[in-house]
């Protein structure tokens, strides 16, 4: 985890999970994402052409308008933005709406969510990428959607990010569970 600005922090959250947390009257981002590359030998990428797949449990405190969040694959970790048209697949809080979101590199796409994860709660989100061919997103085991285009191609890195504007009162909390993230082998 690495925490950026004033007010963010993460820790561990109780057996087996981490807590992320935003101060919301400050600006400030905490992400988690996989290990970088020891040595420049050991590839830790997850390639589209290799089926992702990505399994996130977790709980926000609440749905903040001062705060924003991403769960998925991106091509540009370690960066305090959300993804846009980089190369990404998976879902968002915009601050007003969850939202299911990916891009090729050029064109972002969104579509908001049916099943809206419940704040205070434990909900599952499920990012798998069939490589040139659809991307599913699930939620707590309800098919969202499968999509067809403005797929991501290349090197992608599993992170949750989220992020505080300022201008708020009060710490908004994220807990995260059991992640699973894999790919083909060949």
């Amino acid at each position: 985890k690495v925490a950026d600005g004033a007010g963010a922090s993460g820790g561990a959250g109780g057996s087996g999970q981490a807590q992320l947390q935003v101060d919301k009257a400050q600006v400030g981002t905490i992400r988690w994402h996989n290990q970088a590359e020891q040595n420049n030998t050991l590839d830790t990428s997850f390639f589209a052409s290799k089926k992702p797949y990505h399994r996130q449990e977790f709980g926000f405190s609440a749905h903040s308008g001062q705060c924003t969040a991403f769960i998925g694959f991106r091509s540009n970790i370690g960066v305090s933005t959300m993804p846009t048209t980089e190369n990404h697949a998976g879902i968002q809080w915009t601050g007003t709406a969850w939202q299911l979101t990916r891009a090729d590199g050029t064109t972002q796409g969104t579509v908001a969510l049916v099943t809206v994860p419940t704040a205070a709660s434990r909900n599952v989100v499920e990012v798998y990428i069939n490589a040139a061919t659809d991307l599913e997103i699930w939620i707590s085991g309800v098919r969202e959607a499968v999509i067809t285009t403005n797929l991501p191609t290349g090197a992608l890195e599993w992170e949750i990010l989220f992020r505080s504007s300022g201008g708020g009162a009060g710490n908004d909390y994220a807990t995260l569970g059991e992640v699973l993230v894999q790919e083909l082998l060949a």
